[in-house]
């Protein structure tokens, strides 16, 4: 499989860029900067990690925090191994936090280290979340920290793979009209698209994408898709 257009899932295409394009920059945030072939290694460790405390394909891990390399890293596990990683938009009030985390049911909640009290405030209340993976700063007794968890993980990743009819990232809606609502899109729609509007978009491999909001890092690889 070496060329884009066979690819059905978005951990394939991950892995190809890292194959083709090792070297090249996939991610830049602030002072931090990652290759594809290093996002890849740290995609599989995560998403072996995660799996060691628990998680299993198409289980939901959700993630509350701002803007920062590991929440590319968390999507791109998620990508690879099959994980529906739910993103949790962090200007939400505590109870609007609560209902959210209700309605998607994670097993694995990631938190940036800032929000650490207000998680705390809600774990009685989210009784299906089995484990916390903390985000930068020392992590709360009953967490654990997300380097430990990439460095705990194996580097072949965990025992499984996406499938093209798995879902990827959930992505919930604004919610004006009433409560939000999860948009749950499977890894076939998404290489479906980005096989049809390639060619019109004109992307190459020289591009760099601003990301924010909903399937930043799968829209990240789009530029890599006809390379």
């Amino acid at each position: 499989m070496s060329g884009a257009s066979a690819m059905r899932t978005i951990g394939e295409l991950i892995e190809r860029n890292a194959r083709f394009y090792p070297g090249k920059e996939a991610l830049v945030c602030g002072g931090r900067r990652l290759s594809w072939s290093e996002l890849a290694l740290r995609a599989r460790r995560l998403a072996s990690g995660l799996h060691r405390l628990g998680a299993q394909r198409q289980d939901r891990v959700a993630i509350l925090a701002m803007n920062c390399p590991e929440y590319m890293e968390l999507l791109a596990a998620g990508d690879w191994a099959g994980y529906i990683v739910a993103t949790v938009n962090f200007r939400l009030a505590p109870p609007e936090i609560e209902w959210l985390l209700n309605d998607c049911t994670p097993r694995v909640l990631v938190f940036e280290a800032q929000y650490a009290s207000v998680v705390d405030g809600l774990r009685a209340k989210l009784p299906h979340i089995t484990a916390y993976v903390c985000i930068g700063g020392p992590a709360p007794e009953w967490a654990r920290e997300f380097e430990a968890v990439v460095a705990g993980g194996d580097a072949e990743g965990p025992p499984f793979r996406s499938q093209p009819d798995d879902y990827g990232p959930l992505v919930y809606t604004s919610g004006t009209t009433g409560r939000p609502k999860g948009v749950l899109v499977s890894h076939a729609n998404v290489t479906r698209l980005f096989s049809s509007t390639q060619p019109w978009f004109q992307f190459n491999r020289n591009d760099v994408w601003t990301m924010f909001h909903s399937y930043a890092f799968d829209f990240s690889v789009w530029e890599l898709w006809g390379a």
